[in-house]
């Protein structure tokens, strides 16, 4: 049978994904030395995956300090969470159209795409690879808290609209959303149709 997760496993993860929820970009040299740590990071996790990445190789690559960046994420977890939130940024857009519909389909195909390209494919399986670690799941948790919260705000303003009713919950909107296309990406390995987007959406909607 398998165990809940203890008390001291939860408070880490809620951690982890409090301070990303906070988290704010720096500016100036310390701008270039937090771009210089994600882009390692992202370069070693695809590389080497997340068991085998170790700090000291992203402070090498990066070309700063071990303290720099234990200074900022205190732990590998944090680092890799935010790496993969910052990759996703760069590629899938946080839209506000003024329809639900039509932010969806702002943000779903582009997510579709970068899930298509070699890192997006890449990175979706290394989450996959590491599913039974625990550190591994307290960033996997965390960076799946910080997408259901922002789409918590596209839901919200949904229902502020009438475009949704008001019971609407984003989480499993959310997972009903992009859960064919991480089915078809990661266990039937089908391809996506270029209207499905429009189909999913169009189905939850109608139901």
């Amino acid at each position: 049978m398998k165990s809940e997760p203890s008390a001291v496993a939860e408070h880490e993860q809620d951690t982890v994904y409090q301070s990303l929820l906070h988290r704010q970009r720096p500016g100036g040299r310390s701008a270039k030395v937090h771009a210089a740590v994600l882009q390692a990071t992202g370069e070693l996790l695809l590389e080497q995956g997340y068991a085998q990445l170790r700090i000291g190789d992203v402070a090498q690559r990066a070309g700063v300090h071990e303290t720099s960046i234990y200074r900022r994420w205190k732990t590998k977890a944090m680092l890799v969470a935010d790496t993969v939130l910052a990759l996703f940024d760069q590629h899938v857009p946080n839209p506000d159209t003024g329809a639900f519909r039509d932010d969806v389909l702002s943000f779903l195909p582009s997510l579709v795409r970068y899930l298509q390209s070699p890192e997006g494919a890449a990175l979706s399986r290394a989450c996959v690879d590491v599913s039974n670690l625990a550190e591994a799941a307290e960033a996997r948790q965390a960076v799946w808290g910080i997408w259901v919260a922002q789409f918590a705000v596209l839901v919200e303003r949904a229902i502020g609209r009438g475009e949704l009713p008001a019971a609407t919950n984003a989480q499993i909107f959310l997972e009903m959303l992009i859960g064919p296309f991480f089915l078809r990406l990661l266990v039937t390995g089908e391809p996506f149709h270029e209207d499905m987007a429009t189909h999913v959406i169009d189905l939850l909607l109608r139901n």
